[in-house]
């Protein structure tokens, strides 16, 4: 069994996309990564549908497999950043 869920492409450029939305204003450079990881994975998506994003880095040996874990890696930093910023301007009171 893996920790990595079990999430469609599709779904996961669209969480993305989300998040891009939120901060927008408040992280206009974040945001633009979110946009780029939700573009990336939208890709990966239309080039190997139905997949996850493990399925593709495990299986798929093209030139959005890499990029998609690239991708992959950029979405877990600009996430974080969102959430510890969230974190902070909650602790702080803004």
């Amino acid at each position: 069994m893996t920790a990595a869920p079990s999430i469609p492409l599709a779904l996961s450029a669209l969480v993305f996309v989300a998040l891009a939305v939120l901060d927008w204003r408040r992280l206009p450079g974040w945001s633009r990564i979110h946009l780029g990881v939700a573009t990336a994975f939208a890709l990966a998506a239309v080039a190997h549908p139905g997949m996850t994003i493990k399925d593709v880095v495990d299986q798929a040996h093209d030139g959005i497999a890499y990029l998609a874990a690239v991708a992959r890696m950029a979405g877990v930093v600009a996430a974080l950043v969102t959430v510890a910023t969230r974190v902070r301007e909650h602790a702080v009171g803004r």
